[in-house]
């Protein structure tokens, strides 16, 4: 059991214990964070959404005013896109053509 304790490295966060002195449950304390990371993701989507509306708005706009601009454009970031898209499967295949894969620790 001590050589077990020695390799397990594991931190509660005082909120837990504070829970299980007060006699609560200490999911609550997981409960309340899961609903707090939710919270927090939906208002970051919003913005997101916010923001992809903004750019598609401007996009409309420039390409009444610009039109041969907005083409340009549009043709340098489908090139640029389809290189970095090329570079990552690049990167991430093996010379017989497997793909990497990350081994989790």
């Amino acid at each position: 059991m001590v050589k077990l304790s020695e390799k397990c490295n594991i931190q509660v966060p005082m909120e837990v214990l504070n829970l299980i002195d007060d006699g609560k449950n200490p999911d609550e304390f997981t409960k309340d964070v899961i609903s707090s990371c939710i919270a927090k993701n939906q208002v970051t989507k919003g913005k997101t959404d916010a923001f992809k509306s903004l750019r598609k708005h401007l996009l409309e706009e420039l390409d009444q005013t610009f039109p041969d601009e907005v083409e340009s454009y549009r043709e340098i970031r489908a090139m640029s896109s389809a290189e970095a898209k090329r570079l990552a499967q690049a990167q991430s295949s093996l010379p017989n053509g497997d793909v990497k894969v990350k081994a989790e620790h």
